[in-house]
């Protein structure tokens, strides 16, 4: 059945009992519509240029894939659907037509719906990695990595989970449930004086006194430390190349966290990135260059140089450098090297449902202590 919630969430209108319209691009088309529909076992209707279906007890997910298997892609681009209330007058009618959705918008929102289903508490996982620093050799904190089961069960990564939240127009709430999971989970360690690094985008936040006002209750709930949260911004670089504004809303949320009492990390930066002329201004406590740039220092003089070079940069700043996704001892090597104090990657451990035990953690930090003996001076 097409709910109120999901006709409004979907089509930005509420139809109470209603019909749907289908307005395709021609006649050609439009006759193709009924045709599905009346194959999906549809009543459907000719109402002008376009298809009226009432709303009733119906699959809408089916009916509306089985509809867009009969037209073509343009067809599926440029055919609307809108949503009618029942006895709309002629104004009424007239603003849901001018709200109507392409079909492929909505079949892609509706494709992306299993999101709504993980805002529930609970129904987001936590795996921790750990980052290490050299000297002395150990473990700095870890970051706290949201995972969630996807449409078919099996575990989906954030970039693809968020994406589909974003789809979905629900990236914000996500956002807020992910920071509130992964505290909790930091909070249920027991570590007193680890820090734990939190995934955020600044670009869906929207009030960043909020979240930091949320965080604290959650923070104080869970007996966790405010100086132990990192926020780790994830979309810097992309807030970065989106020119002023997008620069103004990210020392926006940089600055409203750190006056709250949390810490910032800018995480995926280029070694040559524009936003390292940003340091000095957002004020991070780390800065964690990505994972390729890290691995190519290894085999590459000019990106070694490239990675020092940045190192220097942001200890200048009064940041702290962080190599990510280090995967070989060599790797390992050339990041100590090139001025990064803190490192990150399955050389260390792979992420995992809880933090090392005492004997994986002391057989790391070994392998780490003999890696910085081993790098060049």
């Amino acid at each position: 059945m097409l709910s109120q919630r999901t006709t409004s969430s979907q089509f930005d209108a509420d139809p109470g009992p209603g019909f749907v319209v289908f307005l395709p691009p021609g006649e050609a088309a439009r006759e193709r519509v009924r045709a599905e529909l009346a194959a999906a076992g549809v009543d459907a209707q000719a109402v002008g240029p376009g298809v009226r279906v009432e709303v009733g007890e119906v699959d809408w997910r089916a009916m509306l894939g089985r509809v867009a298997a009969g037209l073509n892609e343009a067809e599926r681009r440029d055919t609307r659907l809108a949503v009618v209330p029942r006895g709309a007058d002629e104004r009424g009618l007239r603003r849901a037509l001018a709200l109507a959705k392409s079909l492929e918008t909505v079949l892609t929102q509706y494709a992306d719906d299993w999101v709504h289903g993980l805002l529930a508490p609970g129904r987001l996982a936590v795996s921790f990695q750990p980052l290490v620093e050299y000297p002395p050799g150990a473990v700095h904190g870890y970051e706290c990595l949201v995972r969630a089961p996807g449409p078919d069960g099996a575990e989906i990564l954030p970039a693809r989970l968020f994406e589909a939240a974003g789809r979905a127009g629900v990236r914000y709430l996500l956002d807020r449930q992910a920071t509130a999971t992964a505290m909790g989970a930091a909070a249920q360690t027991g570590y007193a004086a680890l820090k734990f690094f939190v995934n955020v985008s600044a670009a869906g936040i929207e009030r960043a006194d909020v979240l930091a006002r949320s965080s604290r209750e959650a923070a104080d709930a869970g007996g966790l430390s405010i100086g132990q949260v990192v926020f780790e911004i994830v979309d810097a670089e992309a807030l970065c190349a989106g020119g002023l504004p997008g620069r103004r809303h990210l020392s926006a949320v940089t600055d409203t966290l750190r006056a709250a009492g949390f810490a910032v990390a800018l995480d995926d930066v280029g070694p040559a990135s524009p936003l390292l002329t940003l340091v000095e201004d957002l004020s991070p406590a780390y800065v964690k260059f990505e994972g390729e740039a890290c691995r190519a220092a290894e085999r590459d003089r000019a990106a070694a140089e490239v990675l020092r070079a940045a190192c220097t940069v942001v200890a200048r700043h009064g940041a702290i450098a962080v190599a990510k996704g280090l995967e070989t001892e060599d790797q390992l090597r050339a990041a100590m090297d090139a001025g990064a104090t803190i490192t990150q990657g399955r050389i260390h451990a792979p992420p995992a449902p809880t933090p090392l035990e005492a004997h994986e953690e002391d057989l790391m930090l070994r392998q780490v202590r003999r890696t910085a003996i081993l790098a060049i001076d």
